[in-house]
């Protein structure tokens, strides 16, 4: 069983690799329910991933739970977060999933609540329009005194900082993103700088950005503390799925 003392993140990015992966394992990860919404799915590749994608997010969360994948129990809340129903909620793990592409991200701490996003970075012909729908009167100014060649990325950092963050409060996008201010990289830090609906959200929550792999940007939300993030990434996968002991390397997020 993996071990996740407090304060820790296991922060999971992985890479569906669609010549290679053995759907037969990941689909005996699945319970009913779920091989049955694979099979109503008519593309391949979108069948392929969602099997390998829901078989990934059980066979991870069941090696911290010390329990068969297919008996995992989940609810949701208010709206649509996922959460590890009972028993298993015993366990007070919080996690967060995003994918984009073939590409997973998967936060997983204890006693805290926790939001990820993935996206491909990619051409985006509406893009201007879309910064003034999400971005904030500050964002846009920043945004605009951007080099042509930032744009594209630094949008992509400040979507994933704020579905993050909202999908760390539970919120989903049933709040006005332009509501909320974050760091535009590579002029500024990512975080978050303002929440226009809870003016305390600066002290009590903490926001990074990453790159995960090349043409891809990511950010974890998280309560604030002293947070150990450990990356667990394809190249620290040689033991996994056959035994559950990955390799992980540190990071500490300060706030």
């Amino acid at each position: 069983m993996l071990e996740l003392p407090t304060h820790h993140v296991h922060l999971w990015c992985l890479t569906m690799n669609h010549c290679s992966c053995d759907l037969t394992f990941w689909a005996n990860l699945l319970c009913a329910d779920e091989r049955a919404r694979a099979d109503q799915l008519r593309d391949q590749r979108d069948r392929s991933f969602f099997i390998w994608y829901r078989g990934n997010v059980r066979g991870i969360l069941a090696s911290y739970c010390g329990s068969a994948p297919q008996e995992l129990q989940f609810r949701t809340g208010r709206f649509g977060k996922p959460e590890l129903g009972a028993p298993f909620d015993v366990h007070q793990l919080r996690f967060s999933i995003s994918h984009s592409s073939n590409r997973l991200v998967m936060a997983i701490v204890r006693k805290s609540e926790v939001g990820v996003d993935i996206e491909q970075i990619r051409s985006m012909p509406d893009l201007l329009d879309l910064v003034d729908s999400v971005f904030s009167g500050r964002e846009q100014s920043v945004f605009r005194s951007l080099e042509e060649s930032a744009k594209l990325p630094t949008f992509f950092s400040v979507w994933t900082q704020k579905e993050a963050y909202l999908k760390a409060r539970g919120l989903g996008l049933n709040r006005p993103l332009k509501d909320i201010d974050v760091g535009l990289i590579p002029v500024e830090a990512a975080g978050l700088i303002r929440d226009g609906w809870d003016p305390s959200a600066t002290k009590q929550w903490s926001l990074t950005a990453w790159s995960p792999v090349q043409s891809y940007a990511a950010a974890l939300a998280i309560e604030s503390g002293h947070w150990h993030v450990h990356h667990i990434t394809d190249g620290s996968l040689s033991l996994w799925p056959h035994a559950l002991k990955p390799g992980l390397d540190g990071a500490i997020i300060l706030k």
